[in-house]
């Protein structure tokens, strides 16, 4: 048996009490310490150098979510009405604000929760669409005008299940 694992054998036979406690531990079970500074070695070294790199990405990353937050609060702010005054004129028109505009595409290209944005909650729900009125969008607007139609709200929990509610106003 080499040194090494001889002392790790026989330090599990030596004893010693706590003067502080006065409870029995094994030499093996305890963490010698060194009451005075100690000159650091290269691994001490080492871990200071690694923790002060985790301290600089830490704050690299709080900077980066920053700077994404400030991005998509510019976007938001500036650039996305812009584009989307451009390629649907009808928004700007009627004074939809563009944070309130969601894509479908088919049958109508825009659903705009007005107001979604703003203290006041939602007030009116439109459907925009490009181009000519077609057959699909006709059947729409006459359930409508004649409120012969019902929605579900369904909701997808992050258990799995789903709950879903029906209403209708005819």
């Amino acid at each position: 048996m080499d040194s090494f694992a001889l002392y790790l054998h026989e330090s599990r036979r030596i004893f010693s009490v706590c003067p502080e406690c006065g409870e029995v531990h094994r030499l093996s079970d305890l963490r010698l310490t060194l009451e005075e500074k100690y000159e650091k070695d290269w691994l001490d070294k080492l871990d200071d150098h690694r923790d002060g790199l985790e301290e600089k990405i830490a704050t690299l990353g709080e900077k980066a979510s920053a700077l994404k937050k400030k991005a998509k609060e510019r976007v938001e702010r500036r650039v996305l009405p812009q584009l989307l005054r451009n390629a649907a004129p009808a928004f700007a028109c009627k004074k939809i604000d563009a944070r309130d505009v969601r894509t479908l595409l088919h049958p109508v290209d825009y659903v705009a929760f007005e107001g979604m944005n703003s203290s006041g909650g939602v007030r009116m729900v439109s459907l925009l669409y490009v181009g000519g009125r077609n057959e699909q969008i006709r059947t729409i607007e006459e359930s409508i005008a004649k409120r012969s139609f019902g929605w579900n709200t369904v909701r997808l929990g992050e258990d799995g299940i789903i709950q879903e509610s029906k209403s209708s106003l005819h």
